[in-house]
């Protein structure tokens, strides 16, 4: 079958962590080692919490401030550090505006964000896409399938006429058990060139 759709991950892809140094200052500066508050951000009960739309973001964090028994104050300021180190994924996003006369270009993330397009507006890329779709949205998270067939209900698109782009290689895998074609996010270079040997060159 002809590839109509293209779906997307966020974080991780289309925007990825370049420089750990602001994470990591503030957790020498609380006491903790390495990866402690980013795992606790990302990873925790609260954090899933947060994805699943349960809470706020901003709940998450005066969670983490009780956690790591730091002040709201210096919470606050962490928080506002957190992604001073994330770089959009500049090849990819020119190659999906190049996609999108095309494709169906979708979003498909576990965020704490309800509405998708909030999130690409904060990066200056809601544009190139024709419809997000988001765990706090849904009170759905990734690999769960009800997630991916909601993308695939809202690009009116059959499974094997859909790819979706992951970092996360059991998210790709959950694609591939509903019939969409799968790609393991590891590098902007590497998935443009499996992109290509599905869908041409464009």
């Amino acid at each position: 079958m002809t590839i109509k759709t293209i779906i997307f991950d966020f974080g991780g892809v289309l925007l990825r962590t370049h420089d750990y140094a602001p994470r990591r200052r503030w957790e020498e500066k609380f006491g903790l080692p390495a990866g402690a508050l980013e795992a606790f951000m990302f990873n925790s009960p609260i954090s899933r919490s947060a994805q699943l739309g349960k809470i706020s973001w901003e709940e998450a964090w005066l969670a983490a401030a009780k956690h790591f028994q730091v002040s709201v104050a210096e919470i606050q300021r962490a928080q506002n550090d957190f992604f001073a180190g994330d770089v959009l994924t500049h090849s990819l996003v020119a190659y999906i505006r190049r996609l999108k006369p095309h494709f169906t270009i979708g979003l498909l993330s576990n965020t704490w964000f309800h509405d998708g397009y909030a999130l690409l507006r904060l990066y200056g890329i809601a544009d190139i896409f024709h419809f997000t779709v988001t765990s706090a949205e849904l009170g759905v998270m990734k690999p769960d399938p009800r997630i991916f067939e909601t993308a695939l209900a809202r690009a009116a698109t059959a499974p094997a006429e859909s790819v979706f782009v992951d970092d996360m290689a059991e998210n790709v895998a959950a694609a591939r058990a509903l019939g969409m074609h799968g790609i393991h996010f590891t590098a902007p270079e590497t998935t443009i060139e499996q992109l290509v040997r599905l869908i041409g060159d464009w």
